[in-house]
């Protein structure tokens, strides 16, 4: 073959290489030396609210009533929903766990949510209310329970600070009065929405291990996630229920989740009773 022919072959062959080079490989390389945008927050002037705040959120400290060790309650652990109506956030639902980190029995308090900026500067409070469903029975010294709470109408925000403003009457805690005993739970499928999610099935027997007969019997059963998030609550009465010593009373309940991404991990019951006397 002529050695001209041979040299031009080679450089063609090169060139076909180089292009194949830029075409396939380059932009590989390009990409694996770039960094991760989709694992960067992503930057917004309008923040959307409950999720940015359920990932910013404050959990404060109980202020002058615990160096006091006045009635004190904190929040241990929280999960935020919104409530939509219309597409719109109408209100943020609080649920999680309190703590008693007083030394007397507290049996009343007032959420109060604090709205903060970027900056961290109050741009709005609002006084929060129970939510449908939910009573708030008491607490003694160092004692935790389930909380439900709403905050209506909240505002455009980055982060949330939750203070209880604790009070007493000095009550005994009616925890003391009942016992729950064969408890058991289940997860159940259920369809909602077309979309398929675990509902809980919580039984159990209510025992009153007091002399005296007991009435307004009350449970709460509830979940919590991986996170240590309340993520489901539910309630059942027996008002109308009057208990002998020694007696029980079965109960069943459906818990039903308020988040659909959360992750099962624990369960808890507590029950309440009022001293019944002829």
């Amino acid at each position: 073959m002529d050695k001209k022919v041979i040299i031009r072959v080679g450089v063609v062959s090169f060139l076909l290489g180089f292009l194949l080079f830029f075409v396939i490989y380059l932009p590989k390389i390009v990409r694996n030396t770039r960094p991760d945008v989709s694992a960067q927050p992503s930057k917004t002037s309008d923040v959307v609210l409950p999720q940015i705040v359920a990932g910013q959120l404050v959990v404060p400290t109980s202020g002058e009533s615990l160096r006091n060790l006045k009635p004190s309650l904190a929040m241990v652990s929280v999960n935020l929903v919104g409530i939509y109506d219309k597409n719109q956030l109408s209100a943020i639902r609080i649920l999680g766990t309190i703590k008693n980190l007083g030394n007397s029995f507290v049996d009343s308090f007032t959420p109060v949510v604090k709205f903060l900026d970027v900056e961290g500067k109050v741009t709005a409070q609002k006084i929060a209310h129970l939510s449908a469903n939910y009573s708030f029975f008491g607490l003694s010294e160092g004692e935790e329970a389930v909380v439900d709470i709403t905050a209506d109408e909240p505002p455009v925000s980055d982060r949330v600070e939750i203070i209880l403003s604790a009070s007493s009457s000095g009550m005994i805690p009616e925890s003391s009065q009942i016992k729950i005993q064969n408890k058991r739970i289940e997860t159940v499928s259920a369809s909602a929405s077309g979309q398929t999610v675990d509902v809980y099935r919580i039984e159990g027997e209510i025992v009153n291990t007091r002399s005296l007969p007991v009435s307004d019997i009350s449970i709460f059963g509830w979940v919590v996630d991986d996170q240590g998030r309340v993520f489901g609550l539910a309630r059942q009465d027996f008002k109308s229920d009057l208990l002998n010593p020694g007696g029980a009373i079965a109960f069943k309940m459906m818990v039903l989740p308020v988040r659909v991404d959360s992750k099962f991990s624990d369960w808890q019951l507590q029950a309440w009773a009022k001293e019944y006397k002829l």
